[in-house]
Order: C-alpha cells, then structure tokens, then sequence
C-alpha cells in the first residue's frame, strides 16, 4: 500500500522504536488500565508545518514534532526514576544521528517534560512524562505524493 512520506515517516519512526526502546511502543493509542512492567511508551505525532521552500526545485521543508507519552510504574520512587530514564536513554539511543532510512534529514531531541508521580488507589504509583523531538525533512513540490 502507497502512502505519503508524512506517513511513511511516523511508520519507520514506531518500528525503529518498537525494535530499541525497553517500554512497550504504542501509536496514538489510549493507554490501557495496566502498565506493563517494562512500561508504556505512546508516540502522537502533531500536524507536519511548512517551514520553508526551496525555490526553483519546488522542494519543501518540513517539521513534525512528535511526543513520546511515557509511563513507568514501580512501588518505589527511586524504581520509578530508574524505570523512566532506561526509557529515555533507550529513545536517545535508537534515536541519535537517525535518518530513518533515509526519510527524514535531521531528528532533533529534546528533553522529558513533566516528569510526574501519579498515584492510584490500590496500584503501584505511576511515573508519567514526555519526550518531545522533532523530525526534519523535505518532499517534492507534492507533498501528498507517495513515498518510495
């Protein structure tokens, strides 16, 4: 099945994941009333923006800022701190100097955001932040083109 590069990029970005991360890697999903013990990691990919034109080529620049929902769960707190950071060192790792194929020029990370315990009743605390990065790449003068 032909999709757009936009989509083919979100698709090699979940698998390359899926492959690297310790967590259980999700796609815009609902997180589930139970975290696995290797905890949860939900990527949401915002709107692709326009961020500049290469004149006479027609070529486009984009950006797309993805945000790692991750979850951990442990009854310690310093568990859950452990827990958290293997999760985004795994997502530094697989992540760093990543083209996914090819696809995107340039994947820029940033640092967790919200790094929360969340308590609730009759399970172990929950430790909850967000890993935002951003995907830098460029399609033809069609960007509903399919990827090849």
């Amino acid at each position: 099945m032909a999709v757009t590069r936009h989509e083919a990029i979100i698709a090699a970005l979940v698998a390359l994941c899926t492959g690297n991360v310790v967590a259980q890697v999700m796609h815009e999903e609902a997180l589930p009333q139970e975290i696995p013990d290797q905890g949860l990691a939900n990527l949401r990919a915002a709107q692709a923006e326009r961020e500049g034109q290469h004149l006479g080529t027609g070529t486009i620049e984009w950006v797309r800022r993805v945000e790692v929902e991750i979850v951990v769960q442990a009854p310690a707190s310093a568990a859950r701190i452990a827990a958290l950071e293997a999760v985004v060192l795994a997502f530094g790792a697989a992540l760093s100097g990543q083209t996914l194929g090819g696809l995107v020029d340039h994947i820029d990370l940033g640092v967790p955001e919200d790094a929360d315990d969340i308590g609730f009743e009759g399970t172990a605390t929950v430790k909850a932040a967000v890993l935002p990065f951003d995907l830098f790449y460029t399609t033809t003068s069609n960007p509903l083109e399919a990827s090849t």
